[in-house]
Parts: C-alpha cells; structure tokens; sequence
C-alpha cells in the first residue's frame, strides 16, 4: 500500500515503556516481522527501529543494550531515540553526552555505522520537578535552535523536535520560532558537523560546520556564568543573531566617530542564550585558521 509513497517506516512508538524489561522477546519479534515484510515488498524503503525513551521512566541504554544483543541491527537501517532525559547541554545527563553514549554502546555491537535520528522531543528545555505537560511544553524560540543545532554539531542524521500544534497560539499567531527555523533552513541545512568548542566553566558552546565548501559557527551560551564571552570580531567574518539577521558590533552612532579618529575601539557582542551564527567571509580562510579565531574566545582556558 506505501509502496513508492512512504520511505520510512519507524516501528512501534516507545516500545520500551511497553516492554520494559522484555525487547529481545516481545519487541524484537515485530521489528523482524516488519522490517522482513516491509523489505520483502520495497527494498528502498528504509525501516527505523527502537524508537527508545528516556521520558516515564524509561530506561534507554539497557533497552538498547538488549537489543542489540538480540539482534535488533539486523532488522534496521536507521536508529530512533527521544532524548526527554537529556534535552539540553545543561541536562544532567547532557544532549551530546546523551548521543555519545549511544553511539558507544552501538560501536560494541556493530563496526557499521548507522544513522541515528532524534524522532520526538516535545519537551525542549529542563522543567522544575512536578512541572505539567502544558507547562514543559512551552520553550522561547532560543530553544529550538539549541537542539536542533545540537543534533546536527553532534552528527544526527534528523532531528525532529516539537509538535505541529506547539508552533501554533491559542490566537493563531505563529511561534516566533518559525523565523528561527527559517535561518536554521537557509543557513544550515545540508551542513555537516567539523569541530567543537566546549567550554564547561563558562558555559559556551561553539560547533563548526561546513557547508558547500563554506564554513559556519552556531555558539551560544547554555548555562549562566558569571563570565561573559565576547565574540570575535574581524573583517574576515560575518556575524548573524538567530533570525539571520546581521549584527555588528558598532550598533551605537559613536562607530562614526571612531572611523573619523581611526580608532580601533569596538563595540564588544557577547554571547547570551540566543545562539549567534558566525561565518568566514570568501573564501580566503582555511577551515584551521576559523578554527582558530573562535577557540580564542570560547576555548576552555
């Protein structure tokens, strides 16, 4: 019936908060069911399995581990997981160590590499204990750009956070994190993951991408710090806030004087929650020397 229609089928939602302490018995015995029938049927079709959680108490990498025992790599080509224990760097369990441990624990069981999607995450920051759905589900348009360009810095293959109705008010009015999304699209998509900069005393993260041949930084700060980072100014780059706008760090009429005076003296843009997207302008710089210039301001010292 999908056939030349769907191209991804994701087996079962969540299903280890329906078998929670029996995948290899009762969830493995669908996945081999469908990925066979589903194959069998269209062999470009591409089946996505696990589908794991780490929200209601599920327990995520034993879950995994089990299933990899079991056999479950036969049975897929593409690995789900919703990331609800880790939503952000600041987590306990942080997103990228939450995505690193994954990927270890598959490199125990596999030498092949396989893609690994974020397929659900409603819930895109941490809430106070007790908090209700309704309240963990409102996020600021910052926090759209955190997770998906998490997700792409910590190599995913998709990420798709949120759902339909969360960018839509009670009045109709879109979520201003459709603009957001609007950059993350044109500036982004197609971007492949080259470098990080962590720097876990202040705060910040800066990840690398590169994108037609064209170098692009996403840095943010994504826990408060009493140290500021300021970003790097130079001819050689362009700065952008998250709604692709330009920024500069002359935003104040004294930037007129200053020219008169041939002064070096610049207004000083420092990082805050709302990622700010830098790139190289031509295409003169190496990938070594943009590198360079940003662990200057957000290496760990």
């Amino acid at each position: 019936h999908g056939k030349g229609t769907l191209k991804y089928y994701e087996i079962m939602n969540e299903p280890n908060i329906i078998f929670p302490f029996s995948a290899q018995e009762e969830y493995l015995p669908y996945l081999k069911a469908a990925y066979e029938e589903i194959k069998a049927v269209d062999p470009e079709a591409r089946v996505v399995g696990l589908c794991n959680t780490s929200d209601m108490g599920g327990r995520m990498f034993p879950f995994f581990e089990t299933s990899f025992k079991g056999g479950a790599l036969d049975y897929l080509d593409i690995i789900s997981f919703h990331p609800y224990g880790s939503p952000e760097l600041a987590s306990a369990l942080s997103a990228d160590s939450n995505i690193e441990e994954i990927k270890k624990l598959l490199e125990r069981y596999s030498p092949k590499k396989y893609p690994l999607w974020n397929t659900e995450l409603y819930y895109l920051h941490e809430s106070p204990r007790g908090a209700l759905p309704d309240e963990r589900s409102k996020f600021d348009a910052h926090h759209v750009a955190w997770r998906f360009l998490t997700d792409l810095g910590e190599g995913l293959s998709q990420s798709m956070p949120l759902h339909s109705s969360q960018l839509i008010g009670n009045d109709n009015v879109p979520h201003p994190a459709y603009v957001v999304l609007n950059a993350l699209a044109r500036n982004f998509e197609g971007a492949k993951p080259v470098h990080k900069i962590k720097n876990n005393s202040r705060g910040t993260i800066c990840y690398v991408y590169e994108r037609g041949g064209e170098l692009i930084a996403a840095a943010w700060q994504f826990k408060d710090s009493n140290v500021q980072a300021a970003i790097p100014q130079s001819g050689d780059l362009q700065i952008l806030d998250m709604y692709g706008n330009k920024k500069s760090g002359n935003s104040s009429g004294f930037a007129f004087i200053s020219s008169l005076l041939n002064t070096q003296e610049q207004e000083k843009i420092y990082l805050g929650s709302a990622p700010l997207y830098i790139k190289a302008r031509g295409s003169s710089m190496t990938r070594e020397e943009f590198i360079k210039i940003l662990q200057s301001s957000f290496a760990e010292l």
